[in-house]
């Protein structure tokens, strides 16, 4: 999942690490969070970015799951390459599903190397918010034998209500 829509950095005005998520961002994923619970496995484990504005995803996304925790893991901060993420999703497998809340353009890529989709990686089309569902495959041996499940927009999550 990428962090929900943050404070550009421009208007926050300090570091990027501490940047929080803007109004509509909060808003929307309070709104989403209702509905993760009914459509969503039970994750066993929701790892975050040190990030501030992902630690708040993090968390906002916990709400819908009593009982899980939410963890800071340093290898999902900004900037996190491929093989990083590959470690923490191998290093937490006895634990899936999890949930893993960073930036883009790392889970982009990740996802694009994770399916073998090349389009994944068009990190424009990965919104603030959005999540995507794998099945990371051998991932032990080789990438891009993976699948993507489905990706999901927040203001999709309340559509037929």
């Amino acid at each position: 999942m990428r962090h929900g829509d943050a404070i550009s950095t421009l208007r926050h005005g300090g570091s990027d690490m501490d940047r929080p998520l803007s109004e509509i961002g909060e808003l929307l994923l309070r709104k989403a969070a209702r509905y993760f619970a009914k459509e969503l496995p039970a994750f066993r484990a929701i790892l975050t970015s040190p990030a501030w504005r992902a630690r708040q995803t993090a968390h906002l996304v916990a709400e819908a799951f009593p009982g899980v925790k939410v963890e800071v893991v340093s290898a999902l901060s900004s900037g996190a390459k491929a093989d990083a993420l590959k470690e923490v999703v191998l290093s937490n497998k006895d634990r899936a599903p999890f949930l893993m809340v960073g930036h883009n353009p790392d889970l982009s890529i990740f996802a694009s190397r994770v399916t073998g989709i090349p389009a994944l990686m068009d990190d424009a089309s990965f919104r603030a918010g959005e999540m995507m569902a794998l099945e990371s495959g051998p991932l032990e041996t080789s990438w891009m034998d993976g699948r993507l499940l489905w990706r999901r927009q927040l203001p999709e999550w309340d559509k037929g209500d």
